[in-house]
């Protein structure tokens, strides 16, 4: 059993003032999934485009991908993965302060965890 992590991006993202660009945000996710073995893949959902290039899965590497999702909201694509998931009894924890996003993904089971706290975890 794997722990998995879903990270709302944006959301997180624009937690902090100033807020992390993309890269930043994605390299230094990407960093702290290497350092937890439990964590087979990190998914990073933005809605809209990342780095301009959207929609699409975009691997950064071995362990993080990256979810755009023009045309459909990020927080839908996250519900849907984590009821995935949660469907197969995987622990699943995702990064949000997105209040309505939180309930949705509690209501089947995740973890959450603030856009902040999570942060100040993989950006110190």
């Amino acid at each position: 059993m794997f722990l998995h992590v879903i990270i709302d991006g944006r959301n997180v993202q624009q937690s902090r003032s100033p807020n992390a660009d993309e890269r930043e945000l994605v390299e230094a996710i990407a960093r702290w999934a290497t350092e937890h073995a439990r964590t087979p893949i990190v998914a990073v959902v933005y809605g809209g485009t990342y780095e301009g290039n959207g929609p699409g899965v975009f691997e950064h590497d071995e362990r993080t991908v990256v979810v755009a999702t023009e045309g459909e909201p990020s927080g839908d694509v996250i519900v849907r993965e984590v009821e995935e998931l949660r469907s197969e009894s995987e622990p699943v924890i995702v990064a949000t302060s997105d209040a309505a996003l939180r309930t949705r993904v509690e209501t089947l089971g995740a973890k959450v965890i603030g856009g902040d706290s999570f942060l100040r975890t993989v950006l110190p």
